[in-house]
C-alpha cells in the first residue's frame, strides 16, 4: 500500500509542478485560451493524443472488444478519423482561426458564418457545454473507480478529489498548463498502457493458459457482425472532425510548417496506444476464467493481480493521467467558451476570472452527474463523441471548405439538426442505434449545405 500512495504521490506533485509553471506563463488572454500560439509540434501531437484518449483508452475500448473482438474495427475507425482530421482540418484551422483572431473554436465558426447577432454563438456553445459535461462526468467516473479500487475508499471521494485536483491545475494555469499536463501524461499513458499486455501475454505464454472465449473473427466475412464492426469504426472516426478539445490543440500549434512533424508523430503513437488496448480486451479473453463482474474494470484487475506495487501504482497513475488529460481539455474548452463567446467578458482579467469560475461549475455538474449517472463510462463517452461530432463537424467542414455557401441560418439550422439527432437518435433511431454520429453529422451537413 505505501508504493501504491507514494506513486500517487509523486504524480500529483508533478501536475501541481506544471500548474505552477503555467501560472507563471499566462500573461494575456490569449494565453489561457490557445497558449498565443507558441506550442512545438511535440507538445501539439501529444496534448492531442493525451486528450483523445481519456478513459476510454484503459476502460471503454478493452471491455468492448473482451465483449465483441467486433470493437477491434473501432481502432482503424479512430486512427483512419485522427489521419484524415490532421491532414484535410488542422493546417486550414490553424491559418484561418489566426487570420480571424480565434481563441475558440466556436468563435471561428461563427465569426466564418457571419453570426452577427450571436444566436449561432448562444445555440453552439450551449450544446458544446452540454455534450461535454458527459465526456467530463465520465472522466471522474473513471477516476473515482480507480480510486476506490486501489485503496479501498469510497467511489465519491475519489471523484471530488479528481475534481479538485483538475480544477486547481487548470484554474492557475490555463491552455498552457493544460498543454505541458497533456504532453507529459500522453508519454506516460502511452509507455504504461504498452507494459501491461506484453507482461500479460508474458504470463500466459509463461503458464501456457490459453483458454476462454476464442471468438476472434471480427474481420471474416462470414461474420454477422462485421456491418456493425464498420459502422462502429465510421462513428468513431467521424467524431474527430468535430471534437473542439482536439481541434483547439491544432489551433494552438507555433507554425502550421510543423503540423506534418505534429501528424506523423501523434498518428504513430494513437496507433501504438489503440492496438495495445484492443489487445489488452483480447488477452484477457484467456487471462479470466471467471468473467469480471464489470466488463470495464478488467484493466484494474489484471494490473493489481500481476504488477509489484509500485509498478502497479505507475500503471494506474497513468490510467488517471488518461482521464485527466481528456478532462482537462473539455474543461478548458468549456470555460474559455463561455467567458469569450457567451459572456463576453471585456478584458483578460474579467476573461480569466469568468472563466475561473465556470470550471469550477462545469466540474460540480460532472461530479453530480458521475454520482448518480447508472451508465457506463463507454455509454457516456459514446453519447458525447456523437453529440459533438455532428454538431460541429459539419459546420468545421463547411467552414474551411465551403465557407461561400455558410450563412448563419444555415449554420444554425445545421447544428441543431445535427446534434439534436445524434442526442436523440439511439432513443428513437430505427437503425444504427449504437452509431448515432452517422446520421446525425449526415443530416447536419445536408441542411447546411442545401438550405441558402
Amino acid at each position: 500500500m505505501i508504493a501504491l500512495i507514494t506513486a500517487f504521490i509523486l504524480y500529483t506533485l508533478i501536475l501541481i509542478g506544471i500548474g505552477a509553471y503555467g501560472y507563471k506563463k499566462t500573461l494575456a488572454s490569449g494565453d489561457f485560451g490557445t497558449g498565443n500560439r507558441t506550442m512545438n509540434y511535440w507538445i501539439t501531437a501529444l496534448s492531442a493524443l493525451a486528450a483523445d484518449m481519456g478513459v476510454y483508452l484503459f476502460f471503454g475500448l478493452p471491455g468492448a472488444v473482451y465483449l465483441s473482438s467486433t470493437e477491434c474495427w473501432t481502432v482503424f475507425g479512430l486512427v483512419g478519423g485522427m489521419w484524415a482530421t490532421w491532414h484535410f482540418i488542422a493546417p486550414k484551422l490553424r491559418t484561418r482561426s489566426e487570420e480571424s483572431n480565434s481563441s475558440t473554436l466556436t468563435h471561428f465558426l461563427c465569426t466564418t458564418a457571419g453570426d452577427t447577432h450571436g444566436y449561432l454563438t448562444i445555440v453552439s456553445s450551449t450544446l458544446l457545454t452540454f455534450f461535454f459535461i458527459f465526456y467530463i462526468a465520465a472522466a471522474f467516473s473513471g477516476i473515482g473507480n480507480i480510486i476506490a479500487y486501489t485503496f479501498g475508499s469510497p467511489y465519491w471521494i475519489g471523484v471530488v478529489a479528481s475534481a479538485c485536483m483538475v480544477t486547481f491545475y487548470i484554474s492557475v494555469g490555463g491552455y498552457l498548463t493544460v498543454a505541458l499536463a497533456d504532453a507529459f501524461q500522453g508519454v506516460f499513458l502511452l509507455s504504461m498502457v504498452v507494459i501491461v499486455p506484453l507482461i500479460t501475454a508474458w504470463n500466459l505464454a509463461k503458464t501456457g493458459v490459453f483458454s476462454g472465449p476464442t471468438d476472434y473473427t471480427a474481420f471474416t466475412p462470414t461474420t454477422i457482425g462485421i456491418g456493425a464492426g464498420i459502422a462502429a469504426a465510421v462513428n468513431w472516426g467521424l467524431g474527430y472532425l468535430g471534437m473542439p478539445h482536439i481541434l483547439t490543440k491544432f489551433m494552438g500549434i507555433d507554425s502550421v510548417k510543423n503540423m506534418k512533424k505534429a501528424q506523423y508523430l501523434g498518428l504513430s503513437f494513437q496507433a501504438i496506444a489503440l492496438s495495445s488496448s484492443a489487445i489488452i480486451g483480447l488477452l484477457a479473453r484467456s487471462y479470466f476464467h471467471t468473467p469480471p463482474a464489470s466488463a470495464e474494470t478488467l484493466f484494474l484487475h489484471m494490473v493489481m493481480e500481476q504488477c509489484a506495487p509500485l509498478l502497479a501504482g505507475f500503471i494506474l497513475c497513468a490510467v488517471m493521467a488518461a482521464a485527466i488529460s481528456s478532462l482537462d481539455a473539455q474543461l478548458i474548452v468549456c470555460a474559455s467558451v463561455i467567458a469569450r463567446d457567451l459572456f463576453k467578458a471585456k478584458n483578460a482579467h474579467q476573461e480569466k476570472i469568468i472563466t475561473r469560475l465556470s470550471t469550477m461549475a462545469i466540474a460540480a455538474i460532472g461530479v453530480c452527474i458521475a454520482l448518480t449517472n447508472t451508465s457506463t463510462m463507454y455509454a457516456m463517452v459514446r453519447y458525447a463523441w456523437s453529440g459533438l461530432g455532428s454538431t460541429f463537424g459539419p459546420l468545421v467542414v463547411m467552414s474551411l471548405y465551403a465557407p461561400q455557401q455558410l450563412t448563419t441560418r444555415s449554420a444554425l439550422a445545421g447544428i441543431l439538426v445535427g446534434g439534436l439527432t445524434a442526442a436523440l437518435w439511439p432513443y428513437y433511431g430505427p437503425f444504427l442505434a449504437t452509431a448515432p454520429l452517422i446520421p446525425g453529422f449526415c443530416s447536419g451537413l445536408f441542411v447546411m449545405y442545401a438550405l441558402p
